[in-house]
């Protein structure tokens, strides 16, 4: 026969021994972490090649192989941590979880789609994360897909959503939104006194997003 007392504890133990929202944290860490390598490699290399480092095939080499192998590793921890992730029980989800769900990872191939658009759109020899000038018609293409696929989106996903995420969501906004209004101005005063250069919007834009999205991540998921 068996206890019922310790069928319930052991049951206890086994659903409290995995933590999904601690892989899920995991994954999107290295996930960001590899982006982000990635972009200051990319500013590495380009900073090196305009300084006149393609005369030094040797240590350009030594550059990308250290970019590649950085970037390398911390995308094989993110495929680890996705194929643990994926091996964990699978948590019941709600209608409404999976149509915002979908949304999401439409507006992410939309976005994908963008990025690609206005780097292929780049004058030969710049890079996507200069301020330099564009052709007319990518730009257009690239203002409404944002403005107006961006709009109808968020308003998808606001409507197929549950409470809970709107709330984590409103947090994220909550705390982003302050954040900009103590760096904006602080930034704006350190570059008046020559400690910070010039400000540069989407780079206030990408923290202010960065916070807001670790917000929500956490309050949903944590």
């Amino acid at each position: 026969m068996t206890n019922p007392e310790t069928d319930l504890k052991e049951a206890d133990v086994n659903m409290t021994s995995s933590n999904p929202g601690s892989s899920k944290f995991t994954f999107a860490a290295l996930v960001f972490v590899t982006f982000v390598a990635v972009i200051f490699g990319a500013g590495v290399v380009a900073g090196f090649t305009d300084a006149g480092g393609g005369d030094r095939p040797d240590v350009l080499f030594g550059i990308y192989a250290v970019w590649v192998a950085v970037v390398g590793g911390l995308a094989f921890l993110a495929a680890r941590s996705w194929s643990r992730l994926m091996k964990a029980p699978k948590e019941m989800l709600s209608r409404s979880t999976r149509r915002s769900r979908n949304v999401l990872y439409a507006a992410l191939v939309v976005s994908a789609g963008l990025g690609a658009l206005l780097s292929m759109a780049q004058p030969e020899g710049t890079s996507i994360f200069t301020n330099g000038p564009l052709a007319v018609f990518p730009a257009l293409v690239a203002i409404m897909v944002w403005t107006v696929g961006g709009s109808i989106t968020t308003l998808m996903w606001w409507r197929m959503t549950d409470e809970h995420d709107r709330a984590s969501y409103e947090a994220g906004a909550n705390v982003a939104v302050h954040a900009y209004l103590f760096i904006a101005p602080s930034w704006w005063v350190a570059t008046r006194a020559g400690l910070l250069p010039e400000q540069d919007p989407m780079v206030v834009m990408l923290i202010v997003a960065a916070i807001w999205s670790a917000v929500w991540f956490y309050r949903k998921y944590l």
